[in-house]
């Protein structure tokens, strides 16, 4: 009996043939949805587009879903705030395969399990690319960050040749860097957060190279303020003081960053379980009024109506409900807006207002605070359609 292998040999290649066909077909079926969101955007991403010239792509169950461009909205805004920069599209990422192109597949398969977004560097023809992977609302925002982090330092090193120089030689010791440049080490390597505090890193990725330590340290400089107090005013630690100082320098992070850490914390000291230190409270409101006008306004506006409420509920004190109402205005018609502030000083005013037994107006700003989430610029409108005067 004679034994052909005809039909064996034929088996991988119509493995092969199964294996491309499975590939490109999520990779047809992509460009055929960033055709139909190109030509019939939902509002939101529209709206996005228009406000920052940025092209959105993605699948709108990966982007309009959990409020993502909203949440894009606000970290683009805190970040052109402090130093403008631009890029040739934003890309959202399933993390369903079949659903990616064949670029995104690639980058599935080639990627560390470390990584959440990457940066398409620039070139002659092109801006930089952000693709971000699909994760969790908070981990999504210090992902989108980090990238632009990367963006803005291409746009430093192209003012600053030396600025890389410079910010190596806070992460040496003993003549050695202090960067590990290999993510299998990385990902070996047993260490504290004192001993990587003592090394001027705030998290363990960041010494994997000199870029991402700068991207993972501003990034934490917009959200996680609080890890920098103690390693800056606490622990004198050179290395932070260093990094903090270039990254102000370059507008990485903004410029008044580490007298907002003073301020800061001299508002954690005007409360002291639950009862205010009077002298602390004053000192925070003298020295906060400096950064009016600064990203930190929105924040402090609603700080300082909170400590003026409290004075306001003592005998013979200066302030009165009214200078707290006014305060909290104010926070609503800051340049900069973050989503935590604008929403306290809402909340706020609501109280203020029920305190003062003006429920129509307490109402009315209560309405305000369930459609800001419809709105990332705010819902100043809505409050002015509604009768209210904030200014």
């Amino acid at each position: 009996m004679r034994v052909t292998f005809k039909g064996l040999k034929s088996r991988p290649r119509l493995f092969y043939y199964g294996l491309v066909s499975l590939l490109l077909s999520p990779t047809c079926a992509y460009t055929a949805d960033k055709i139909y969101n190109s030509s019939f955007p939902s509002r939101e991403r529209k709206e996005f587009v228009e406000q920052f010239k940025i092209p959105l792509e993605g699948y709108r169950s990966d982007i309009e879903k959990e409020n993502r461009i909203g949440l894009l909205t606000q970290v683009l805004l805190r970040e052109k705030f402090t130093r403008d920069f631009d890029l040739e599209k934003i890309v959202v990422l399933s993390d369903n395969i079949l659903k990616r192109d064949f670029g995104g597949q690639r980058y599935y398969f080639n990627s560390s399990s470390t990584e959440a977004a990457h940066t398409i560097p620039r070139d002659e023809k092109h801006k930089d690319i952000l693709r971000l992977e699909e994760s969790k609302p908070d981990f999504f925002i210090l992902a989108v960050h980090h990238e632009i982090k990367h963006t803005k330092t291409f746009d430093v090193l192209e003012e600053d040749p030396n600025f890389e120089a410079k910010w190596k030689a806070n992460a040496t010791e003993n003549g050695k860097t202090l960067y590990l440049e290999d993510i299998s080490v990385l990902k070996a390597i047993k260490i504290t957060q004192k001993e990587l505090e003592q090394q001027g890193f705030v998290s363990v990725y960041s010494k994997l190279n000199w870029m991402e330590d700068l991207a993972e340290f501003c990034a934490n400089a917009e959200l996680n303020p609080d890890k920098f107090y103690s390693p800056m005013y606490e622990h004198n630690n050179q290395r932070f003081i260093n990094k903090v100082n270039l990254a102000q320098e370059k507008r990485l992070i903004p410029q008044e960053f580490s007298q907002y850490l003073l301020v800061r914390n001299l508002y954690r000291q005007s409360f002291v379980n639950e009862k205010m230190n009077p002298a602390r409270a004053r000192e925070f409101l003298a020295e906060s009024e400096k950064l009016l006008g600064s990203i930190y306004e929105c924040e402090l506006r609603e700080r300082r109506g909170m400590i003026m409420t409290f004075f306001s509920q003592t005998q013979d004190s200066e302030f009165t409900l009214e200078d707290a109402i006014k305060e909290h205005k104010k926070g609503l018609l800051a340049d900069y807006k973050d989503v935590p502030s604008y929403t306290l000083n809402l909340i706020s005013l609501q109280g203020c207002y029920v305190f003062l037994r003006d429920y129509k107006t307490a109402e009315i700003y209560g309405e305000a605070k369930k459609e800001y989430p419809r709105n990332s610029n705010g819902v100043n409108d809505f409050l002015k359609e509604r009768g209210i005067k904030i200014k």
